[in-house]
């Protein structure tokens, strides 16, 4: 008797080979097209503070605020936000400060570039939903200009780093119990890259909640969770110093602590970004300041909250990930916690007025941790519509994206909250992008070499 199978089945399976030879180099050809297009995304994204970078080291961004913030440092006794100056004090060794606020926050921006790319190709999003994540006017975006040389960048990197290391330990496939030492190790990551942050800006608080939930459930994990009261009674106690019992540094001691790198420290001695810091009645305004403007013009910035803080959400939910999905119900309410979580920085706009920037920080808190615990898109088909419908359906919702991620890529989020068109069209856009960056090796090379120190930037 023969083994050989009947000719019907040997033609059906010589077909199928056929078919699925022939699909596989059209399935490639597709593969390598996407990730061309999202390389050049990625080099747009790129480009875009390149040239906006060439723009504050040549004057043509304002660059006095957020500079003289940087210079705050512990020279007067111990202050809010210290840190930062101390870290620029030490690498002024090597480059000027100016320069060492773009390194540090070229590297922050560029991690979180990373994760967005990585997790959003791992989770199989198509090209028009990582398009529109990359130049969403509240997240990556909102770091341009002069908000490049705050901090926010570096304390999202910082939180984010925490996160990634803890949800690495979480989910690794293999499990053995965590020992005395290691679990020493990692605690002492986990706080120095924490207290880091707090101790850079204290708005990184609002940063916390998603951090420490994880930490949380790895303790428990590990059946160590006397390890993380430790660590969230450690941060209390940092925070609750920090912002209760610091010293109000006088500006004047703090600015003239520089004198070594600024030859007329004047330019920075009453310089708004250093006296809302160091000097009391200055810094108390701000407070009356934001309940003021909520009152005023409340409707307008929750609207703008809105589409700054749910358009990254729709983008993802409409990419296919699934983000709430478990077989457990404990994990779905722990899916939920994380995410509400993310919405913390919310509530900074009760204390100061740069409601953009609390917006921006919650929107890519949440859209970073979406896809951090998010399933592949399209795990499970839909089986209930023909193939046809749902291929339709699919064209049409990735336009819509594209169609709503262009408009937004129009506009600008100020840090008052307030959304602004672009003074040149994308045609001119592109021009000044090409002329900024092929200038860039040229304006730096003198601050590299210290020919040319900035001290301040006009108006």
């Amino acid at each position: 008797m023969s083994s050989k199978p009947p000719r019907s089945v040997s033609a059906g399976f010589q077909a199928s080979s056929a078919k699925a030879c022939e699909a596989k180099p059209s399935h490639g050809f597709l593969k390598a097209a996407r990730a061309v297009l999202i390389i050049a995304a990625a080099a747009l994204a790129v480009l875009i503070f390149v040239s906006d970078t060439d723009s504050l080291i040549t004057g043509r961004s304002c660059i006095i605020y957020p500079m003289g913030g940087s210079m705050v440092n512990y020279s007067a006794g111990f202050i809010r936000r210290g840190l930062f100056g101390e870290i620029m004090m030490l690498m002024n060794s090597a480059v000027q400060p100016i320069v060492s606020i773009i390194i540090l926050s070229a590297a922050s921006l560029g991690f979180i570039l990373f994760i967005f790319l990585r997790k959003m190709i791992r989770l199989n999003a198509g090209f028009p939903f990582i398009l529109a994540i990359l130049f969403a006017p509240s997240l990556i975006m909102m770091q341009r200009d002069t908000n490049f040389l705050r901090t926010d960048g570096v304390l999202i990197a910082l939180n984010l780093a925490a996160s990634c290391i803890l949800l690495h330990l979480l989910f690794r496939k293999r499990y053995k119990e965590q020992s005395f030492s290691g679990m020493l190790c990692i605690d002492a990551v986990i706080l120095t890259i924490l207290l880091v942050s707090a101790l850079m800006h204290e708005l990184s608080a609002s940063l916390l909640p998603p951090v420490m939930l994880l930490y949380f459930l790895y303790a428990r994990k590990v059946r160590r969770v006397m390890h993380f009261l430790f660590a969230a009674v450690l941060l209390f106690i940092v925070y609750a110093v920090m912002m209760t019992q610091f010293k109000y540094s006088d500006p004047v001691v703090v600015a003239e602590s520089w004198s070594g790198v600024y030859s007329d420290t004047a330019s920075i001695r009453f310089n708004p970004g250093l006296v809302n810091v160091a000097d009391r009645s200055y810094a108390n305004q701000y407070l009356n300041m934001s309940v003021e403007l909520i009152k005023k013009d409340g409707m307008t910035l929750f609207r703008n909250m809105l589409i700054t803080v749910l358009w990254p959400v729709a983008v993802l939910m409409l990419s296919g990930i699934s983000v709430f999905r478990s077989a457990s119900v404990r994990a779905v309410i722990i899916r939920l916690l994380l995410i509400a979580s993310c919405l913390c920085p919310l509530g900074l706009s009760l204390v100061g007025i740069d409601f953009g920037r609390w917006f921006a920080l919650s929107a890519t808190n949440l859209a970073a941790y979406m896809l951090l615990i998010a399933h592949p898109a399209f795990r499970r088909r839909r089986k209930r519509f023909p193939r046809g419908f749902r291929r339709i359906t699919g064209i049409f919702v990735k336009g819509c994206v594209i169609v709503t991620a262009a408009v937004l890529f129009g506009y600008r989020l100020d840090t008052s909250g307030y959304f602004f068109g672009p003074y040149l069209n994308y045609r001119e856009q592109a021009k000044q992008i090409i002329t900024n960056t092929s200038n860039l090796p040229r304006d730096m090379k003198p601050l590299l070499s210290r020919e040319k120190v900035i001290q301040k930037s006009g108006c």
